[in-house]
């Protein structure tokens, strides 16, 4: 359900209920979100909008930018094999590593200064070793100039 911003009811009890007796370094902007005055009198009201029965907002705009996903596996959940997607925006020192559910390492695929590109990666749900792990909850975590930048969970059935 996306969110959506509202006015105050008519009854609303946040309605004049705010104060204007704010420690100096907070600066009120001269109006609101839907552009109506923010103070009105000696009082102000509580929320994101103040008080107009006439004013609502019919779509919700994101101000937050979604992450370019650097990881993506397929198919998830797997029991023979999957395929592991890397990005690399930036030439740089990435990791790819995959961990158990008690967050031992157990596999690594990749220690590497890359180029900026992409790269795909076939896992047969083995260890070190070559032999298949249990059916149960991974973890790839990408590191990228030894940060941890992005995890995706991988499950084996």
């Amino acid at each position: 359900m996306a969110e959506q911003n509202t006015p105050l009811s008519d009854l609303s009890p946040c309605i004049d209920a705010g104060t204007l007796d704010l420690p100096a370094w907070i600066e009120l902007p001269e109006f609101d979100l839907a552009g109506n005055p923010r103070i009105v009198g000696e009082t102000i009201d509580m929320g994101a909008y103040e008080w107009n029965p006439t004013v609502g907002v019919n779509e919700y705009q994101s101000i937050k930018r979604e992450k370019e996903k650097l990881l993506s596996v397929a198919p998830n959940p797997f029991s023979t094999s999957t395929i592991i997607s890397a990005k690399f925006p930036v030439k740089s020192h990435v990791k790819l590593e995959i961990y158990n559910n008690y967050g031992q390492r157990v596999k690594a695929f990749m220690d590497e200064v890359t180029l900026p590109g992409a790269s795909h990666i076939i896992w047969l749900g083995d260890d070190y070793n070559n032999q298949a792990l249990p059916t149960g909850i991974y973890h790839i975590v990408m590191f990228v100039d030894e940060k941890e930048v992005e995890s995706l969970k991988l499950i084996k059935k």
